[in-house]
């Protein structure tokens, strides 16, 4: 039995006591006696501390458990996850409210990987804009669906004090059943992301480790001030089926977000800037195996209008394992039938690249060529900076920056020092780009029957 929350629920009823007392002994003892009792008294009117128990069954759901330690504690109080303990997240779990409250995390927070459980009851699965599961929490932007869920916390924070918190996604038989899918086919399996901010105001999440998601790691909407710091992130599989769009960060109408230190190993974006990420700073993350700090994607709604403005990147390594999805610094824009973007005041600074296969990238045709085909880009890029990049790539391109035609796409290189391990000259590929100056060398393609034809 956990005695914290129930020994403080006693104190409003102790606390004229512990007065009555105070006065008793300030007369007989003295004046040092007084002030002691004084220290005893706001001691217990502080707020609660709620330790939240665990049936140490991962059959056995805790998630009723943590939903009352919020709603005790959850305004201004503490809240704990005891170190050596797996809670079992077995349904939707929504931690709020958190209003100037401390959340400690020693703990594994593990959840299920009963698929049938989260889809059940699904209505129309076939068709992305309509389909309904009663047991997630669904966001309309990329079809984004939650079942760990901070909501509505305010001036507070998430912390591991021993760095042995852990959020556990057991992701594997989810990479299983969605084996040769992709995300945007028609009936493809929806999979929840692990951890998701929503409507976070000044919030600080500290020394937490993630693993195995069944999607993103961390989906973060409409919040604004949060600072991350220490993190640690890993998607590994066990077997062939590997972890599929395992972004570390995605941030969407959000601002003010800090990420300082970050260790991740995810096989997707390691940070992806969405529409409407303003403010942002990146900084001292290693990034295995990644599709790269992406600027995007962006522009993929028609009507819709994308902004990412005043972003910082700065002391990045990334490390590939020198396959085509390997990618360092990057802008990902959408053509067809879509939306438009702007792109201002992007700064990357200080990268490090290794075995990576596309170091410095500007896609202007995310997604398909067929899908492509139907319309063009929408999108001005300005004042874009990459400063500062060395190592070495796996081929002989080691940057493509290939610009939406007839926009504006101002981007600047500063010592870029990228080394082809295959021992020749690297290749700026570039296309559209309107710098003066962009830094660089660029090769520039001829266009036939609509497709790039590139100097050998």
């Amino acid at each position: 039995v956990e005695w914290a929350p129930y020994f403080d629920s006693l104190l409003p009823a102790v606390l004229p006591a512990f007065s009555m007392l105070s006065l008793f002994f300030t007369a007989a003892l003295g004046a040092t006696t007084a002030i002691a009792s004084v220290d005893l008294a706001e001691r217990y009117s502080n707020p609660q501390t709620c330790i939240v128990p665990s049936y140490g069954n991962l059959n056995k759901s805790d998630t009723p458990a943590i939903h009352a330690a919020f709603k005790k504690c959850g305004k201004g109080g503490r809240i704990i996850f005891k170190e050596n303990t797996t809670y079992a997240l077995n349904e939707l779990t929504v931690m709020t409210p958190c209003k100037s409250c401390t959340v400690e995390l020693e703990g594994t927070l593990r959840l299920s990987d009963d698929i049938s459980y989260w889809l059940k009851n699904a209505t129309n699965p076939a068709n992305l804009t309509s389909a309904t599961y009663p047991r997630l929490v669904y966001y309309p932007f990329q079809d984004t669906f939650a079942y760990l869920i901070l909501k509505d916390w305010k001036k507070s924070s998430l912390v591991s004090k021993t760095g042995k918190g852990l959020i556990d996604g057991a992701g594997q038989l989810w990479w299983n059943a969605f084996a040769g899918q992709e995300a945007l086919d028609p009936g493809s399996l929806r999979r929840p992301v692990l951890f998701t901010v929503d409507n976070a105001d000044k919030v600080s999440i500290d020394n937490i480790a993630m693993k195995n998601p069944a999607n993103w790691f961390n989906w973060v909407i409409d919040s604004k001030y949060l600072n991350y710091t220490n993190i640690r992130l890993s998607a590994v599989s066990a077997n062939k089926n590997p972890p599929k769009n395992a972004d570390g960060w995605d941030t969407y109408r959000t601002s003010h977000f800090v990420l300082r230190g970050a260790h991740v190993v995810s096989g997707d974006d390691c940070f992806s800037f969405k529409g409407n990420s303003t403010y942002v700073t990146v900084e001292d993350v290693y990034c295995q195996n990644s599709h790269g700090v992406s600027v995007g994607s962006l522009a993929q709604y028609p009507g819709v209008l994308d902004r990412v403005e005043h972003v910082q990147v700065k002391n990045i390594t990334f490390v590939g394992n020198g396959d085509s999805s390997s990618n360092g610094a990057r802008i990902k824009i959408w053509a067809g039938p879509v939306g438009s973007a702007i792109v201002n005041d992007i700064h990357y600074q200080d990268i490090t690249v290794n075995n990576v296969t596309n170091p410095l990238v500007v896609d202007s045709c995310y997604f398909s060529q067929a899908y492509c085909a139907t319309g063009k880009p929408v999108a001005n890029i300005t004042d874009v900076t990459v400063t500062n990049v060395s190592g070495n790539s796996t081929g002989a391109v080691v940057s493509s920056i290939i610009c939406p035609e007839g926009s504006v796409c101002d981007i600047k290189f500063k010592n870029v020092n990228i080394k082809p391990k295959t021992g020749v000259a690297p290749v700026y590929r570039c296309f559209s780009v309107t710098s003066e100056d962009l830094g660089v060398n660029c090769t520039y393609p001829t266009i036939v029957n609509g497709t790039f034809k590139w100097p050998a």
